[in-house]
């Protein structure tokens, strides 16, 4: 689902002083991430993922017009993907740093990781899920001193299900094959074996 006022877009570029994503952008990293789920085997006709959509939409020039995210976010009750067309000036000092090695597909590939539990909840709150991820989907479980190196990002380590997202992200990305500076990391190693079974899980649900 994509297209929003372009008038409104370019006034509130001007106000805000960053233009945040382009609706192009937005449209082709919708399309490669959507065929990566597909090779997983997560995406096809009539499955539950398919029906998430990917809504691009402006602001308001006195901030976010409801998101609760930066770059984007799943919401639940609708169960579709929002990524806002631009940021305020005002947070680009706190968004810019923690968001400086991500692509728009990275957004896209960490929000579908979201829209799994939305669609296959039975998968995220089970006994495989809470040994790998420390607790249930959606539990707050911030790393304590030392224990950074068992999550692949400063925000996998504040919630279950961001760390989840996370490691998700880099399994679509990476296209299931460990990044070497993560092999050595036991944790890491079991949280990605998870996503993986889980994954292959899902895909199952078809046949």
């Amino acid at each position: 689902m994509f297209g929003i006022n372009k008038g409104f877009v370019k006034k509130t570029v001007k106000t805000l002083g960053k233009a945040y994503a382009s609706e192009s952008g937005v449209k082709s990293a919708t399309y490669r991430v959507r065929r990566e789920l597909k090779d997983m085997g997560l995406l096809f006709d009539k499955s539950k993922l398919s029906k998430v959509e990917v809504v691009y939409e402006g602001l308001s020039p006195n901030g976010f017009a409801g998101f609760k995210g930066y770059m984007g976010f799943y919401d639940p009750l609708t169960q579709d993907i929002h990524i806002p067309a631009m940021w305020p000036a005002v947070l680009l000092p706190e968004v810019l740093p923690w968001y400086h090695d991500r692509c728009m597909a990275d957004v896209l590939r960490h929000e579908f990781g979201h829209a799994l539990e939305g669609k296959f909840p039975k998968f995220f709150h089970d006994e495989r899920f809470i040994k790998a991820f420390g607790d249930e989907y959606g539990e707050n479980h911030v790393a304590k001193d030392g224990e950074e190196r068992n999550y692949v990002s400063s925000y996998a380590s504040t919630y279950t299900q961001e760390d989840f997202a996370e490691t998700f992200m880099l399994f679509m990305k990476h296209k299931g094959i460990l990044p070497k500076e993560f092999s050595r990391r036991k944790a890491i190693r079991i949280k990605w074996e998870t996503v993986a079974a889980i994954c292959q899980d899902i895909a199952k649900l078809k046949k």
